[in-house]
């Protein structure tokens, strides 16, 4: 202010007008949006998404592309975006924020110790199990060429024992099933043991640079319903309630005449689950609450299907299926029937629903329809 005769600088003054105006449009968001909750208007006539800047990132999905982080300040759900990044490794990308959240949202489904492996937005390996450790190595398995650079998310505290069985999952599990190698962009728990953090850093060359996210005790009661699911196109935005249907086994209904075995159920719900949290077209094959083989993102429904079963190979005998929407066709219970797949869940509601009840009836597979769909693309 001496320098400029007792005003404030043109430069400032802009700064100082730029920082105020985008405080008080986020006030004036907040009780846009508080006024309409209270009115139960879900879709107002304007919307206002007010975010706060938590990370410049070094690019985007690309690097010719300039990124940066923002976080919505009134979420109290337990999230990526809520959880706390642990000091020492690399410094976290866009693309990995994108996978962290796929992998840590698909975890957040089970209650049982659960262990997820994301790829590019989609699951490669997913399992439950009675014991966390267990469970990660039964992910870890379900896809040990993916796996690498993949996201690994966990719903229970990383311990001593589990840092090191992700450290080593290599040499005690895929070395011998045809890995090339294994790394972790990210890894996400409620919890890390300090022990297991060093573990972490200095068991392995790359564990200096792995990105470790701190997300607290999982508590779905949390989840925030009123959250929009946003969706960008050229000029504009796509907004929707977000789909937090998951497994509801009062809507079950069973149209074939063989009906699924308790165990089938298990794994039933598990391919379902996972089948959510995968891009459509998707097709999931599950045994042993593990998941063998995921066919996701084609364009028709009988390419993922054939792509999930040829990954599954002969662990593909005894297993079930899950689609992420109908069957238009029987096409795809013909190729399950050949695999020797043993129960199949799916939404139902096709045209062609006799005839696809009349293929698993021929070939004695059960069917379970659950009346809902989960198309994500």
């Amino acid at each position: 202010m001496e320098e400029n005769g007792g005003a404030v600088s043109e430069p400032l003054r802009s700064d100082l007008a730029r920082v105020a105006f985008g405080l008080t449009a986020a006030y004036d968001a907040a009780i846009a949006k508080y006024l309409n909750e209270r009115s139960g208007v879900d879709f107002p006539e304007r919307v206002s998404i007010s975010a706060c800047r938590a990370a410049a990132l070094r690019y985007g999905e690309n690097p010719h592309q300039s990124a940066a982080f923002y976080k919505l300040p009134a979420s109290r759900e337990t999230s990526v975006s809520a959880g706390k990044m642990l000091e020492g490794g690399t410094a976290i990308s866009f693309n990995n924020l994108m996978d962290a959240n796929a992998a840590f949202e698909l975890v957040k489904e089970f209650q049982e110790p659960a262990a997820v492996v994301v790829k590019h937005l989609n699951p490669c390996g997913c399992a439950v199990d009675q014991d966390i450790c267990t469970a990660y190595q039964k992910a870890y398995e379900g896809d040990v060429v993916s796996a690498f650079g993949g996201i690994v998310a966990l719903n229970r505290k990383v311990d001593v024992e589990l840092a090191r069985m992700i450290m080593e999952s290599y040499s005690l599990f895929g070395k011998a099933l045809g890995a090339g190698g294994f790394f972790a962009e990210v890894i996400l728990a409620p919890a890390f043991d300090e022990d297991a953090v060093e573990i972490i850093r200095t068991l392995k060359s790359w564990g200096d640079r792995v990105r470790l996210i701190e997300t607290g005790p999982i508590n779905n009661v949390q989840r925030n319903v009123r959250e929009f699911d946003v969706r960008c196109v050229v000029g504009g935005l796509l907004l929707q309630k977000r789909d937090l249907v998951g497994w509801e086994p009062d809507a079950l209904t069973y149209p074939t005449k063989a009906g699924p075995s308790a165990e089938n159920l298990e794994d039933l719900r598990v391919a379902w689950l996972v089948c959510k949290h995968a891009k459509s077209n998707t097709i999931v094959l599950v045994k042993n609450q593990k998941v063998l083989g995921v066919g996701a993102g084609q364009m028709n429904r009988v390419e993922s299907g054939l792509i999930a079963i040829r990954h599954a190979g002969d662990q593909a005998d005894g297993s079930v299926m899950a689609s992420d929407a109908f069957f238009p066709f029987p096409d795809n219970v013909e190729n399950a029937a050949k695999a020797g797949v043993a129960a199949i869940v799916q939404p139902g509601g096709s045209k062609k629903d006799n005839d696809v009840i009349a293929a698993a009836d021929a070939h004695g597979i059960a069917m379970v329809f659950t009346g809902k769909r989960h198309f994500k693309h």
